[in-house]
C-alpha cells in the first residue's frame, strides 16, 4: 500500500529530475557495464557483493525494485543514504557475505527489470532466454538512457548488474551494451546440484530457476534431473553466446572454488579485467567469505538418479571437475 501511495506522489519529483537532467545526461558514457553470470547457487551472488562494495560501481537495491520507475529520486535517495550511514558505502555484511540488509542492498533487480523490458505480469520471467533479435532498437535506447540517468544522479561510473537470467542473454545484452564485460562464475557441478535442490524443493513453483529452452518438458521430473539439466544448459548457452558473439575478449570465468580460497586474489583479477584498481572497502566483506562458504557445506544424496549423475558427470570433465564426479 505504501509503495503505491509514494510511487505516485513521487511522479512529479522525477519528472521535474528527468527534465533537469537533460543536458548532464548527454555527457554521461556507458563505460563497460559488468554482469556477473553463472547457474544459480553457483556463487553468483557472492562475487557480486564483493564487487557491490567498490565506490565507483552502480547497482541495483532493494529500492529500485521497489520504485524501478523512479530511477532519479532512487539513486538520489542512495547517494544521500550512503553520505549519513554509520555504516559508509559497505553492503556485504562481514560474516555472511551476500545477505545484505536494508533498502540499499544490492539485489537482482527482477521487478526493475520486468518494468524496464515492458512486462508487468509474473509470468514474464526474466529469467527466460532472450536471443539478441529481442532487443529493438526502443528498447536498446530505453534501458540506455535509464541506466545513464541513474549513473548520473548516483554519482556513479560503472554499472554491476547480477541476475541469473543473465546467463541466458549474453548476446541479448551485448547488443543493448556493445562493450559489456561479462565475469562467469564456475562451480562444481555436484556441489552446484547439491545448493540448487535445495532451494527448488523449498520452492512452491513446479520449476524454480532460469528457464532454458524446452524446460517445460520438465516440469514433473525429479528435482534433481532439473537441477543438472538446468546447470548442463545454461553451461552450453554461456559458451555458444560467447562464440557466436565472439564475446571472448570481454569474458573472464573464475572459479567458485577459487574464490572461496583466495577471495582478495581473485577480486583484483576480475576487477583488473574490468579496468579497475583495488578499493579498500572491500576488504572489510573479506572475512565473511570463508565463513559464509563453511555454512552451505553439506553431504550430497547419494542417491541421485543416474540420469542426473551422468548428465554432472559430462559437466564435469568438460570443466575440469573430473576428480570430482561423483
Amino acid at each position: 500500500m505504501w509503495l503505491r501511495v509514494a510511487d505516485s506522489l513521487l511522479w512529479p519529483v522525477e519528472g521535474m529530475l528527468r527534465v533537469g537532467a537533460r543536458a548532464g545526461v548527454q555527457r554521461i558514457q556507458l563505460d563497460r557495464p559488468v554482469f556477473v553470470v553463472g547457474v544459480e547457487r553457483s556463487g553468483t551472488t557472492l562475487l557480486y557483493s564483493l564487487l557491490a562494495n567498490h565506490r565507483e560501481f552502480y547497482w541495483l537495491s532493494r529500492l529500485d525494485s521497489a520504485l524501478p520507475n523512479k530511477g532519479c529520486v532512487t539513486s538520489l535517495a542512495r547517494r544521500l543514504a550512503g553520505r549519513l550511514s554509520t555504516r559508509g558505502h559497505y553492503v556485504a555484511v562481514v560474516g555472511s557475505v551476500g545477505r545484505t540488509t536494508g533498502l540499499c542492498g544490492p539485489v537482482e533487480g527482477v521487478s526493475f527489470w520486468r518494468v524496464a523490458l515492458g512486462g508487468s505480469s509474473a509470468a514474464e520471467n526474466w529469467g527466460d532466454y532472450r536471443a539478441a533479435e529481442a532487443a529493438s532498437q526502443e528498447l536498446v535506447e530505453r534501458l540506455r538512457l535509464e541506466f545513464k540517468i541513474r549513473l548520473l544522479f548516483s554519482g556513479k561510473s560503472r554499472l554491476l548488474l547480477k541476475q541469473p537470467g543473465f546467463s541466458l542473454q549474453l548476446r541479448f545484452l551485448d547488443k543493448i551494451f556493445p562493450d559489456a564485460l561479462f565475469v562467469h562464475v564456475l562451480r562444481d557441478p555436484f556441489e552446484n546440484l547439491r545448493s540448487l535442490v535445495g532451494v527448488k524443493a523449498r520452492s512452491a513453483e513446479k520449476f524454480w530457476g532460469v528457464k532454458f529452452p524446452g524446460w517445460r518438458e520438465y516440469l514433473g521430473a525429479d528435482l534433481s534431473v532439473q537441477a543438472a539439466l538446468q546447470i548442463s544448459s545454461t553451461l552450453e548457452l554461456i559458451d555458444r553466446d560467447v562464440k557466436e558473439g565472439d564475446l571472448a575478449g570481454r569474458f573472464l570465468r573464475v572459479r567458485y572454488e577459487d574464490l572461496v580460497e583466495n577471495p582478495r586474489e581473485v577480486t583484483e583479477a576480475v576487477l583488473a579485467f574490468c579496468g579497475m584498481g583495488w578499493d579498500a572497502r572491500i576488504e572489510r566483506a573479506l572475512p565473511g567469505v570463508r565463513r559464509r562458504a563453511r555454512s552451505e557445506q553439506g553431504a550430497l544424496g547419494s542417491d541421485l538418479p543416474e540420469e542426473a549423475v551422468e548428465i554432472l558427470r559430462t559437466v564435469a570433465e568438460r570443466y575440469g571437475y573430473a576428480n570430482h564426479a561423483g
